[in-house]
């Protein structure tokens, strides 16, 4: 019964999956068009922060760095896959 008076509290439930949502798309999207380390130039590297300008760890050499990607619209998108 509590979670079904939280869920139609003015649409809060909504708001907290819209913004999860679109968070897990801004990762996917910083994924895809991750670069290689600045020191080493292996691919390797992992995403350790997807905020504005982004922070990414290399895996192979440990370097950190901030890097923020240009991240393409939806539109734009399916058109690069193509």
């Amino acid at each position: 019964m509590e979670f079904e008076k939280w869920t139609h509290n003015n649409g809060l439930l909504d708001i907290f999956i819209q913004a999860a949502l679109a968070a897990a798309e801004r990762r996917r999207r910083l994924n895809k068009r991750a670069a290689p380390c600045p020191k080493c130039r292996t691919r390797q590297v992992q995403l350790i922060d997807c905020r504005p300008l982004a922070k990414w760890r290399c895996r192979e050499c440990r370097h950190v760095w901030r890097y923020e990607p240009v991240i393409l619209t939806r539109r734009e998108d399916h058109l690069d896959s193509q």
